[in-house]
């Protein structure tokens, strides 16, 4: 007699992005920096702290830092930055050969998508703060697949992307369908 044991496995959403790896430490993100950009790690902090199922807080004596944030200078690289995960803690790098004539929108984009991946996001789509490769006046907010990428992560409201475009902001399944008012992001917790 043979016994036959079927094995299921439950295959991530059709919009997953993920590394498979991340900087989260129980439910937090404690980082320390020595990178002159303060505003634009400020902004990124917020926006993602704004989602509120992982917080980013900064390193202190009585907690292990997760992410070290610095500066680093690579001519023959055209990326903004770069997150390396390791055994101990992990690292974004911000390349000031790219980053130093970028416009403040631009240095925002590109800080936030760093702590992105620091989160466990890959890339994305066109459009969406985690895609691929960078540009002058890339997304620099989570966009609707990116939420929908870190909800599936780290828990939150699951939401549609209106009309099924990947460039929209998520729509909360429960809302009715009528034009956002003020910042759509905002519809989102």
């Amino acid at each position: 007699m043979s016994v036959m044991l079927l094995g299921v496995t439950a295959s991530p959403p059709a919009h997953a992005h993920f590394l498979g790896r991340d900087s989260v430490d129980d439910g937090e993100i404690r980082y320390s920096e020595s990178t002159v950009h303060d505003e634009p790690l400020a902004t990124a902090i917020l926006v993602w702290n704004s989602k509120r199922q992982v917080r980013i807080r900064p390193d202190n004596m009585w907690n292990v830092e997760d992410v070290k944030v610095s500066d680093a200078s690579w001519p023959w690289s055209d990326a903004c930055g770069q997150w390396e995960d390791s055994a101990g803690k992990d690292d974004i790098w911000i390349n000031l050969d790219v980053y130093y004539p970028l416009s403040g929108h631009d240095k925002d984009a590109c800080m936030t998508h760093e702590f992105g991946h620091a989160l466990g996001l890959g890339h994305s789509f066109d459009g969406q703060l985690m895609k691929y490769g960078y540009g002058p006046g890339a997304v620099d907010t989570p966009r609707c697949h990116d939420m929908q990428d870190y909800n599936s992560l780290w828990g939150g409201l699951t939401a549609e992307c209106l009309n099924g475009d990947p460039g929209t902001v998520p729509r909360p399944p429960s809302q009715v369908h009528l034009p956002p008012v003020g910042n759509p992001i905002d519809l989102v917790h």
